[in-house]
This record gives C-alpha cells, structure tokens and sequence, in this order.
C-alpha cells in the first residue's frame, strides 16, 4: 500500500519530488488484485460485515474493510497516465506472493516519466529484505541521491 500511497503523493506534489524508490508497488490492489479474486461468498461478507478478513502469512490476518475498498476504487491510477516526471526505481520481488510482478510492471507502461527503473529480484518475496535484497535498494537510493 505503501508504493500507491507514494505514487498519489507524487502525482499532487510532483514538481517538488526529486525521485522515488518504490518496493513490490501495488496500486489498484484492493479492486485488481484482491476485489477482483474474491468469491461472491466475499464480497457478500463485505456488504453484510463491512470487513473481510483474508490469510496474510503473518500472525495477523489481512483486514479489508468496506472503507478502504470504497476509497481504492475512487483513486485508481493504472487505467490512465500517471502524471510524475521525476526519475523513479521499483524494485520487485519475482517471488512475491502479495504483488505479482505483473502488476507492478503497469507502473512503468503508465508513467509518463522518462526515467523509469524496474528491476526484478529472483527469489525476492514481498519484503524484499535478504541482504542483497537490502543492497540493491541502498544502490537505488544511492543511485537517486547522485543525479
């Protein structure tokens, strides 16, 4: 959530980012990614509870509520240009079981800026924190702080 987070920052502040590092990105991921998976069994739940509740990997369980579903749908950014300028690296996990590779790679095809770096990590998963994980991000910001 945190690369969509950066991506609609971005798009308002724009003049004023220098440049963006963005790990395993997944705008849109509640309507394409999650939404999109759902049984009707699920989204009945969502209208019923207001809340589904969805295996994470970790301790706690992934909670979409019915807010957050609403207000992924009124800021999608992937179906349209996405107006930023500034120099941007994304690094992802090919072995990411959160974000497909796939749908980050629409960030780049999306993105009007020029200088677009997009690199797949094999056998980095969502956190992207092995130690070369964790070297190759310090060069993208290193990389970043040079231009």
């Amino acid at each position: 959530m945190g690369g969509w987070a950066a991506l609609l920052s971005a798009m308002k502040l724009s003049p004023r980012i220098a440049g963006m590092v963005l790990i395993n990105p997944a705008p849109d991921f509640t309507e394409k990614l999650t939404v999109a998976n759902w049984t009707a069994e699920q989204v009945k739940q969502l209208e019923d509870n207001g809340v589904v509740y969805e295996p994470s990997g970790y301790e706690e369980p992934y909670a979409y509520s019915k807010a957050l579903i609403e207000d992924g749908r009124a800021n999608q950014i992937l179906d349209f240009p996405i107006p930023i300028t500034c120099p941007i690296w994304i690094l992802q996990g090919m072995d990411d079981t959160v974000v497909p590779w796939q749908h980050s790679r629409r960030i780049v095809d999306m993105i009007t800026s020029q200088d677009v770096t997009y690199t797949l990590v094999k056998g980095g998963d969502h956190s992207l924190s092995r130690p070369q994980d964790l070297k190759l991000l310090q060069a993208a910001i290193e990389n970043l702080i040079k231009m």
